[in-house]
């Protein structure tokens, strides 16, 4: 074993090919050749051969080692890194092996033995977390197969975490940021930093991230200023506009890197989507200058967004360099100035020509440097973002950014129904101010989903229906005020509760028809007749209403037994009607809340129509 170190060491510094992109399937043949080798050396009746063999299959790894080094240092580094990982573990194999076939010791070359199966395991592990991200990576991108961000985030993370729901991926977002960044995130925030942490391992520097959060973190940003910069003219509507832009410009980074193999065109994509990115995120550049600063008057905002963006950069540079040492001037002007960007194919490289000065690097370094103003960006987003969030400020969505992200009322409730709530939902859409919801809902939650979104509505929403599967009936239709009538009659006592769900059940409708029963009212007649016969008196106001409800349903026999039970409050013959009431408890039944398969909530509080003859 001693002449294959001796191998090695005389062999070192040779030069092997090695396939980059293909660098899994390299690792998986030099581990194969290594294990082979070994054997062979260890076999009986070993010779020179065996022995070449695995020197080469070393000094091979090693020079794999060296590449991979090179190539992890450039984003997009999700591959090389864990391989780089993989190979550097790779590399321990030869010196426990040569240390466990010479040492005396049997205990220690066991150990060995076992800590060598532990580093192929864990390997394998690496390669599948590799895996892994960049699916998640892949699933985050993928427009095409689900328009839905939540959705597409949500199935990523769940790739990524599996077995977790949305509250436990909130704290482990918590946790995760606060070991990351050293500060703590909001509920929403926590999941947001789990997405950027899921990108950043696909594309990005996850070292050079977490530097930059701890960068932002512990600057002195002043975030009591939160609330008042918020109310700076345009300061909270330009940080919206500035999120839709930056969630287009990091969907055109995905699809590039997912769809684009010829790194000429990438690099000549790049300069374009950097370009407009820079100028984008020139509110981002703003707030944070301002939550640096002293100043408060209401146009602060306003007038550091006339300002060029290289300038508010390289102010911010001097106090925050790491992270905002990756907005070269080069990156903002080099694809809008005519012929300023220039990619040579034969070369590989990438000159920038600017009137002040000139560029020139590999493509790769360009495509590193547009990929590391990207990792920044998220960051300064997500840093401030987070932060306004804890303050309570609400960031507005752009006119059309809701679609576009989509992230629209419909779209986010969908994937609340689903993901917290457990439901299949197959349609949540609006349509000339009609929201449908569609899915396996149980028959006793159909209206009261129907009633929870109709309260969170827009004013683009005029009905809200809810349907389970399979249901092709008319739906019941109920007024959103007049279920609000009914809600605050809940609490209340007998007779309001009892009169408010009659109240309820009167004004909704089902196929044109009153869902208001026979039953209903005598129900309610007897219990607040005999209420009265007891001298509760505060109850006669409620036993006249439901004598009415009774009347305009041509309910008479009920109308006539609150009539005798108003009449003996003057003549006190109560004792037949007692006797009435009694037997009437023996077959009635407590009206209920309605349900239904299908029902519709009206929110502009209009007649329900055709008009009814209880109306």
């Amino acid at each position: 074993m001693r002449s294959v170190e001796a191998t090695i060491s005389s062999r070192s510094g040779g030069h092997f090919d090695f396939d980059l992109h293909n660098a899994d399937a390299e690792l998986v043949r030099l581990v194969q050749s290594f294990v082979g080798a070994l054997s062979g050396v260890l076999g009986a009746g070993a010779g020179s051969e065996a022995s070449s063999r695995l020197a080469d299959a070393v000094v091979q790894l090693r020079s794999l080692t060296a590449a991979l080094e090179a190539s992890a240092a450039i984003r997009p580094s999700a591959r090389p890194r864990a391989y780089l990982t993989v190979s550097r573990e790779l590399e321990q194999l030869w010196p426990m092996y040569l240390l466990a076939t010479t040492t005396s010791d049997i205990a220690m070359a066991e150990r060995l033995a076992s800590e060598a199966q532990s580093i192929l395991d864990g390997s394998t592990r690496h390669l599948g977390e590799l895996a892994t991200d960049l699916k998640a990576a892949e699933i985050l991108a993928d427009v095409r197969s689900e328009p839905d961000l939540a959705t597409r985030v949500f199935s990523a993370l769940r790739l990524k975490h599996p077995g977790m729901d949305l509250d436990e991926l909130t704290h482990h977002g918590q946790a995760v940021c606060r070991v990351a960044s050293g500060g703590e995130a909001a509920r929403g925030s926590a999941v947001d930093f789990l997405t950027v942490r899921l990108v950043s391992n696909a594309y990005l520097d996850p070292t050079a991230l977490e530097a930059k959060l701890r960068e932002l973190a512990t600057a002195t940003f002043d975030r009591e200023r939160i609330p008042r910069v918020a109310d700076m003219t345009d300061a909270i509507d330009d940080f919206g506009i500035a999120r839709r832009d930056l969630f287009e410009a990091l969907t055109q980074f995905e699809q590039i890197a997912a769809y684009e193999d010829d790194p000429t065109v990438i690099a000549r994509r790049f300069s374009k989507t950097v370009g407009e990115l820079y100028e984008a995120a020139l509110p981002l550049f703003a707030w944070c200058q301002l939550l640096l600063g002293t100043t408060e008057s209401a146009d602060a905002y306003q007038r550091l967004v006339t300002k060029d963006s290289t300038e508010l950069t390289t102010r911010l540079g001097n106090k925050l360099p790491r992270t905002f040492g990756d907005f070269p001037t080069f990156l903002r002007n080099a694809g809008h100035h005519g012929r300023a960007f220039q990619v040579d194919d034969s070369t590989g490289t990438v000159t920038i020509r600017l009137r002040s000065h000139t560029e020139s690097m590999t493509i790769a370094r360009y495509v590193d440097r547009a990929y590391a103003l990207l990792e920044s960006l998220l960051v300064v987003h997500w840093t401030v973002s987070n932060w306004l969030e804890q303050a309570a400020v609400t960031v507005p969505m752009p006119s059309g950014a809701a679609e576009a992200m989509g992230l629209t009322q419909q779209q986010l409730a969908a994937f609340w129904l689903r993901e917290v709530r457990g439901l299949e939902i197959t349609e949540s859409t609006l349509r000339d101010g009609r929201w449908t919801i569609a899915g396996e809902v149980p028959e006793g939650e159909v209206l009261t989903l129907a009633l929870a979104m109709a309260q969170l509505a827009d004013n683009r929403c005029h009905v809200v229906e809810v349907r389970a599967s399979d249901t092709a009936g008319a739906p019941l239709t109920v007024s959103l005020k007049d279920y609000q009538a009914f809600a605050t009659t809940a609490g209340g006592s007998r007779g309001t509760s009892t009169l408010g769900l009659l109240m309820l059940r009167h004004r909704c409708t089902s196929q044109g028809e009153c869902l208001l029963q026979e039953m209903d009212t005598e129900f309610a007649a007897v219990a607040l007749g005999f209420a009265v016969l007891n001298g509760e008196f505060d109850q006669v106001a409620h036993l006249r209403s439901v004598r009415q409800l009774a009347i305009s349903h041509g309910h008479s026999q009920v109308a006539g037994l609150a009539t005798r039970a108003l009449a003996t409050i003057r003549n006190g013959d109560d004792f037949d009607l007692k006797l009435e009431l009694a037997a009437r408890t023996k077959t009635f039944a407590a009206p209920e809340p309605p349900t239904a398969s299908a029902a519709e909530v009206r929110l502009d509080g209009g007649a329900l129509s055709p008009r009814r003859p209880c109306d």
